[in-house]
């Protein structure tokens, strides 16, 4: 599993857009997508407001995406 891809497994899982997730993260689509592909890294309170949105523990996430780090 690459180090975001969990970020789009769980978006998924909870239904969620990229669209869906960028409006209540505020954040663009673009990042998103940008996130989950590996291509940018989110700062530490976008990685917390996107697991909040998707409601998960930000762990969850940030343990992920900083992992490979």
């Amino acid at each position: 599993m690459s180090k975001t891809s969990k970020l789009r497994k769980i978006r998924e899982q909870k239904g969620y857009s990229r669209t869906d997730l960028g409006y209540i993260a505020c954040v663009s689509y673009a990042s998103v997508a940008a996130y989950e592909s590996g291509r940018r890294e989110p700062s530490l309170s976008t990685g917390v407001r996107m697991a909040e949105a998707l409601n998960v523990h930000p762990s969850a996430l940030i343990e992920e995406i900083w992992k490979a780090k």
